[in-house]
């Protein structure tokens, strides 16, 4: 296969395109539960934030009476009963997708929102 010339990389995000998606089905439950609306707005600003920030403007935009701590850790308690609960792991393609990639002579880097102790 040829090699592309102007185009060297490809960052790849993990959460979605390589593994199903654990992310946003878990905040839509967390502000639900919070008596909330998952609306775009709230995706714009939790989506690819730091923890913190993300913790942060809910607890503004919902008017909550808790911190940001107490607030993360109730979304990864709500993620770990997500994935206890439906089926996730590697998207169908993704292997054919990374090995197109280095046919291309492409470089591939995966990211995501959480740190190397996650994994």
């Amino acid at each position: 296969m040829k090699e592309l010339k102007s185009l060297k990389l490809v960052a790849l995000d993990i959460d979605g395109p390589c593994v199903m998606d654990t992310f946003s089905p878990v905040i839509r439950l967390v502000v639900h539960k919070l008596g909330g609306e998952y609306t775009a707005e709230i995706e714009r600003n939790v989506f690819s934030q730091n923890r913190l920030k993300a913790a942060q403007f809910l607890i503004a935009k919902l008017n909550l009476n808790i911190g940001a701590e107490e607030l993360i850790g109730m979304y990864f308690k709500e993620r770990a009963a997500y994935e206890e609960s439906v089926e996730h792991g590697i998207n169908v393609g993704l292997g054919e997708f990374i090995g197109l990639l280095e046919n291309l002579g492409l470089r591939l880097i995966c990211y995501g929102g959480l740190d190397k102790n996650y994994f």
